[in-house]
């Protein structure tokens, strides 16, 4: 069972802001025991949107794609270490939410999609334990790269919308696991790509 909040708008804006909008739909669905997906976008995500979120006791699936939301406040959430894929996109200060992500033993499918990641961020991923896929799409790949080896459970890594040199790619050729690695949207000259179907074979 999935729960898609796009633009709660539709109620009376006298009687509702857009924060109570998605409030009074969360605790409406409070009965859904079986919800298992839930995706925001354009909300105004607060602490009061996230505490009832927690209330979905099977909830394995949180996205978030441009919205206002406290990262820090997101991070003390319990859902968080019950999750088993977390989308994140254009959400900031991310550290503390990578932290407690580490410390989950259900977490798989990770997606950061230009939340400003460092590396320092995907370090604190290191001790999760069942992370098999990565999938980043942020301006700055380069620093990213060198510590995404240090992630020694991936067997996937997907890039969105970005180049990769052939070394960047040999540097992640070296996640001890990696089996598909996905290069989305990506460009290459010619000589790259016979460069890179040479060290692909």
């Amino acid at each position: 069972l999935m729960l898609r909040l796009d633009k709660p708008d539709k109620f009376d804006e006298d009687a509702y802001t857009q924060t109570e909008a998605v409030v009074h739909i969360l605790k409406a669905a409070s009965h859904w025991s079986k919800l298992r997906f839930v995706l925001l976008e354009q909300c105004s995500i607060t602490k009061e949107v996230l505490d009832c979120i927690d209330q979905f006791p099977v909830l394995q699936f949180f996205a978030v794609e441009h919205s206002k939301i406290n990262a820090e406040a997101l991070a003390n959430q319990p859902f968080l270490r019950r999750l088993q894929l977390l989308r994140l996109r254009q959400v900031n200060h991310i550290r503390r939410v990578c932290h407690q992500l580490g410390t989950s033993s259900k977490l798989s499918i990770l997606h950061f999609g230009e939340c400003n990641t460092l590396a320092d961020d995907l370090l604190e991923l290191r001790s999760c334990p069942q992370l098999v896929t990565l999938e980043l799409e942020e301006k700055n790949f380069d620093p990213l790269i060198a510590v995404i080896p240090q992630l020694t459970t991936l067997t996937t890594v997907r890039f969105l919308r970005t180049h990769l040199s052939i070394a960047q790619v040999k540097i992640l050729a070296t996640c001890p696991r990696l089996r598909h690695l996905w290069l989305q949207q990506s460009s290459f000259t010619e000589e790259e790509r016979v460069r890179y179907k040479r060290f692909d074979h």
